[in-house]
């Protein structure tokens, strides 16, 4: 009877194991936070940006004006950095310290890995073609309400050296 007993609690505990995340335990790729999963594929998350698609960088960023649809199920979380050349982009990569939360849960940023990309801005206001290196950060099934999401980032090289911090504000609608 003790025997089954405790092989019962083994059996409970490491289905709780496998299926919570630890708090202090950094999100990876593949990660959830209750019915919300974290996601650094683009063939599994083939959605908008919240930054620069869904909302304008203005409602996102400085005043969390931004307000998501209930029916968008996926979207990017993600941000990074730009230079007017590949050079000067690993230059200022070089040695740089990142961190992100998401509504206070910390994320294992170089787990969901970067991409580097052309960037020409779509109001004209700059001409030139921009080098980015972007973070991989997806959210698929999320929850409604307010949300927040949290870019510190040190750059030890570069033109634009030391320390920045981006916020995103944004509200998931109810269905």
């Amino acid at each position: 009877m003790k025997k089954n007993v405790f092989v019962s609690w083994l059996v409970l505990l490491a289905v709780l194991t496998a299926s919570c995340q630890f708090s202090g335990a950094k999100i990876k790729p593949g990660d959830k936070i209750g019915d919300m999963e974290f996601i650094n594929e683009w063939e599994n998350c083939q959605a908008p940006n919240i930054l620069h698609e869904l909302c304008t960088e203005q409602e996102v960023v400085f005043d969390g004006t931004c307000t998501v649809p209930a029916s968008q199920t996926k979207f990017w979380v993600s941000t990074g950095w730009m230079e007017g050349s590949q050079e000067a982009m690993e230059l200022s990569w070089k040695d740089s310290e990142w961190s992100m939360t998401f509504d206070g849960h910390e994320v294992d940023l170089w787990s969901f890995g970067t991409f580097d990309m052309d960037w020409t801005d779509p109001t004209g206001k700059v001409k030139d073609v921009q080098k980015a290196r972007i973070w991989n950060v997806c959210v698929s099934n999320p929850v409604p309400g307010k949300h927040m999401v949290v870019y510190k980032f040190t750059l030890k090289n570069g033109v634009f050296r030391g320390d920045h911090e981006l916020i995103f504000n944004f509200t998931v609608l109810a269905p």
